[in-house]
């Protein structure tokens, strides 16, 4: 296997800069627009011969260094019956919230296998598209994110209700984050039993809280998560506009700290105590953009990784549908004529 992109998270030599994309497997690609024509997103995420040829299919157009599950953040919620409607341009949306909430409070037990064999199936499909020659990036959302989903309306991003709940409600927050909390962590074991080579956390929208509030009402079912999971895998844990919560953030056990555009590499770096290794950052735009804005902008970021030992280049956050492909042909391949730092 190519484990450049392992090594590189363990903070180890590498011979070039590995390099991935977050929404690696989406809008901008031409085989997925033509599925889409005929499949919705979840059919495609539930159909595991299907989600499984898209992940293959980025990863051998693109070249890059590590594939990502086809799925969505929100498979852990639908996984226990929750009703979800994705929209094209709000998201996702919970049909009944009240009902979601009383879902998630009665779980008592959870198989992750039983809930969700489309997901492991089609791991093993992938593997077998790549020949073990790729390592497999599983994921889930993290607790605060993907309750969040229950109370907030389309593409809001202060969480202002979620918010609100979380502060009124102190002891029924206590027992969704738990049970929460105990579905991810059956959910990524999972992954990882069925061949998954390294795990990504998105805890998207908890830079949304004050350091206080995060470590008052979330930080410690974030920990559990990560302390639940095998050491030996890597670990990363992703996050936006939360630079204010990074030293928290280093504190708990994972490998590889994933950052935003708001954030330079070597500033993530130390504010994170030199403990991890950085992935990221650049603003997707500049993907979108192309040309010299795009090159000069990445040679500044590829220049501030000579700083630092491990380091995977990602963007700031998703591939947005408007970019072309062959911006992120070039990336990676300026990206691989880059040296680590040794």
């Amino acid at each position: 296997m190519n484990d450049i992109f392992i090594r590189a998270c363990f903070g180890k030599d590498v011979e070039y800069i590995p390099v991935w994309f977050m929404r690696q497997v989406g809008r901008y690609l031409p085989e997925y627009k033509k599925l889409r024509e005929k499949y919705s997103l979840f059919e495609l995420i539930k159909n595991p011969e299907l989600s499984a040829s898209l992940a293959s299919y980025a990863v051998k157009f693109l070249n890059v260094d590590a594939a990502i599950l086809f799925s969505d953040i929100t498979i852990p919620l639908m996984s226990i019956g929750i009703e979800i409607e994705m929209t094209e341009n709000f998201g996702p949306k919970i049909k009944d919230r009240k009902e979601a909430l009383e879902k998630i409070k009665n779980i008592n037990s959870f198989n992750a296998k039983d809930h969700m064999p489309f997901l492991f199936e089609g791991i093993q499909k992938l593997k077998n598209y790549l020949n073990d020659q790729i390592p497999i990036i599983g994921f889930s959302a993290a607790p605060f994110t993907l309750i969040s989903y229950l109370f907030e309306d389309g593409l809001s991003r202060d969480l202002t209700k979620t918010k609100i709940f979380m502060l009124n409600n102190n002891d029924e927050w206590k027992i969704i984050m738990k049970k929460i909390t105990y579905i991810i962590k059956r959910f990524l074991q999972e992954q990882i039993n069925h061949g998954v080579n390294a795990i990504q956390l998105f805890d998207s929208w908890v830079g949304t809280l004050s350091r206080e509030d995060y470590v008052n009402y979330v930080k410690d079912y974030t920990k559990e998560i990560f302390e639940s999971l095998p050491n030996n895998i890597p670990k990363i844990h992703f996050s936006l506009n939360s630079n204010h919560l990074i030293q928290d953030f280093a504190e708990l056990n994972f490998d590889v700290l994933s950052i935003d555009w708001r954030i330079g590499i070597f500033e993530a770096y130390i504010k994170a105590n030199h403990r991890k290794s950085i992935q990221g950052n650049m603003d997707p735009v500049f993907a979108v953009v192309g040309g010299e804005i795009m090159e000069n902008k990445l040679q500044k970021i590829l220049n501030e990784s000579e700083q630092i030992r491990g380091y995977i280049f990602n963007l700031g956050h998703g591939v947005l549908k408007e970019t072309p492909v062959d911006n992120l042909i070039r990336i990676v391949n300026i990206v691989h004529n880059k040296r680590q730092k040794k």
